[in-house]
């Protein structure tokens, strides 16, 4: 099973920069959802202004453009807590026994959940399902068409967008197994 997570935050830094936006879904190998795409702003002791405040200019403006401080001052939120309670409670409804950490550039979003949703880092295996590396990967070999990465900086869109591009590696694959298997030059074992 592979629980996309995507957190917006005001930083890079894990440990003095503030989540806030959470994303997750949770689809199994082949890409299937599970449980669809969903989000939570992450509620706040201090004002948006503050903590637009404590952001370097580029994320003020990407967060601008994005409309996520706007949203946050208007949209209920919640504590990280209580949508850490939500993410566990959804990987309960499906889980499968391994849980796989997936999104894109995802060693950052697993860097925040250590400190900020200690239940959920535990929950979830060492190794993760990264989609920036499998762009890397394809964009290496040179022998297949890309698929644009587009990021709106919104926790739930992001993650439609990271399953998309994963799906378009997953079906190039399997098409050129398939031309392989059709060849000779490769086995499919069931």
């Amino acid at each position: 099973m592979l629980l996309w997570v995507d957190i917006e935050t005001t930083g890079l830094n894990p440990v003095t920069n503030a989540v806030l936006e959470v994303g997750w879904g949770i689809t199994c190998e082949q890409l299937g959802w599970l449980v669809e795409p969903k989000s939570r702003l992450v509620t706040h002791h201090v004002s948006v202004a503050d903590l637009r405040g404590t952001a370097a200019e580029v994320v003020q403006e990407m967060h601008d453009q994005s409309t996520l401080w706007h949203d946050m001052e208007i949209s209920d939120s919640l504590r990280l807590e209580d949508i850490e309670d939500e993410i566990l409670k959804d990987i309960q409804s499906v889980d499968d026994h391994v849980t796989y950490l997936a999104g894109a550039s995802v060693h950052f979003d697993r860097s925040f959940l250590e400190p900020k949703m200690p239940r959920l880092f535990k929950k979830v295996h060492h190794r993760h399902y990264d989609v920036s590396t499998l762009k890397m990967f394809f964009e290496s070999l040179g022998v297949l068409e890309l698929h644009p990465s587009v990021s709106a900086h919104r926790a739930a869109q992001d993650i439609r967008d990271e399953v998309t591009s994963a799906g378009h590696y997953w079906g190039s694959m399997m098409e050129t197994l398939d031309l392989l298997v059709m060849l000779g030059i490769a086995k499919r074992e069931d």
